[in-house]
């Protein structure tokens, strides 16, 4: 395999390298959730701009380009969940409606979206695309089956200094991590016992399949990511150790 370097913890195997190279050695795995980069534009934001940097990591560290939907293949998962930005939406569901059996649209709907339009509109809810083969459709409890998610974790608050909170961007240096309850919410619909993220960042979609007892493959370019999605893994690791 064409990695830097691979990290095992219980269950879970951490990849740093680049996901198009070595996407295809892994193999078959049961279902794939991503968040890849977004194709956005970074600029904006006003008067909050100094308040919102998020904008800056994301453009800083080469995250608002977009990503090749090739990487999702058909013949090597049952399953996908691709988070996206609007505009990515056309070319995604495109992509997965002539290569999976059906797909359908989710929303993580947020209550304090940050107040951007640049000329569009707010962006209150952020979409994900589910899609899957026959037998590999989602399964769960019906009350997590909704299409929208509302979040309990506030990412940014509409003014700031109005809430006191630990935002998940913040504490892990990352300026797209999502919420526990959305990531938790769609793990627990999702089929199979193994699960992919070609674009992990600092492990979310890891701690989350740990957490519901399936196994975790992730992959990370940014050395920086690797390591803090190499502790929080750990640290889940040994929380369900000790709850087991």
């Amino acid at each position: 395999m064409n990695a830097d370097r691979i990290v095992e913890i219980g269950p879970a195997k951490l990849i740093l390298g680049d996901a198009y190279k070595v996407r295809a050695d892994i193999g078959w795995v049961d279902a794939e959730i991503i968040d890849p980069p977004y194709l956005i534009k970074t600029a904006g934001a006003g008067k909050f701009r100094k308040a919102r940097p998020y904008l800056d990591q994301i453009k800083e560290v080469g995250i608002d380009q977009g990503f090749d939907i090739s990487i999702i293949n058909t013949m090597l998962t049952g399953s996908v969940c691709c988070f996206c930005h609007n505009d990515q939406i056309p070319k995604i569901t495109s992509y997965l409606q002539n290569t999976f059996d059906r797909f359908v649209l989710g929303f993580w709907a947020k209550r304090n979206p940050i107040p951007v339009a640049n000329k569009h509109l707010m962006p209150d809810c952020e979409v994900y695309v589910r899609a899957w083969q026959k037998e590999w459709h989602p399964v769960g409890e019906l009350a997590n089956k909704r299409r929208v998610i509302e979040d309990t974790e506030i990412e940014e608050p509409a003014i700031v200094g109005t809430r006191e909170k630990v935002f998940p961007s913040k504490t892990y240096g990352h300026p797209t991590v999502k919420p526990e309850k959305v990531m938790d919410t769609i793990m627990s619909t999702t089929k199979g016992e193994s699960v992919l993220d070609v674009f992990m960042g600092t492990g979310s979609t890891g701690v989350s399949a740990l957490k519901h007892g399936k196994r975790f493959i992730g992959v990370e370019k940014n050395p920086e990511y690797f390591e803090i999605a190499i502790a929080r893994l750990e640290q889940a690791a040994r929380e369900l150790d000790a709850a087991a």
